[in-house]
């Protein structure tokens, strides 16, 4: 019996990226992004990550993939800011999109 596997990125810099493409290329799992509605560039981008991280925030995003609920496994990637899970895949779990049910 064969699993489905979703695996669900967000990268800031490419780095977290690359890895999610090398992995699920390997594995054979579809891929899944979490992108930023706001450009995170530069110092400020940085500033922003950090305060974003220290204070918890949630802040927007776009999700582009299938839905979750259709498949038998979820992987995450994410990068840790400060300590924390990076906000925007904070903001996509509390938003509780892995709890849909699939067709």
């Amino acid at each position: 019996m064969k699993h489905e596997v979703l695996m669900i990125c967000y990268s800031r810099t490419g780095t977290t990226l690359t890895v999610a493409r090398l992995l699920a290329a390997m594995a054979g799992w579809q891929l899944a992004l979490i992108e930023d509605v706001a450009p995170r560039a530069g110092w400020v981008g940085d500033v922003r990550c950090v305060w974003d991280a220290l204070l918890k925030r949630k802040p927007p995003y776009h999700y582009i993939g299938p839905p979750p609920g259709r498949f038998d496994h979820v992987v995450l990637m994410s990068p840790i800011w400060m300590g924390r899970l990076a906000s925007p895949m904070r903001s996509y779990l509390r938003a509780g999109s892995l709890r849909t049910s699939g067709p």
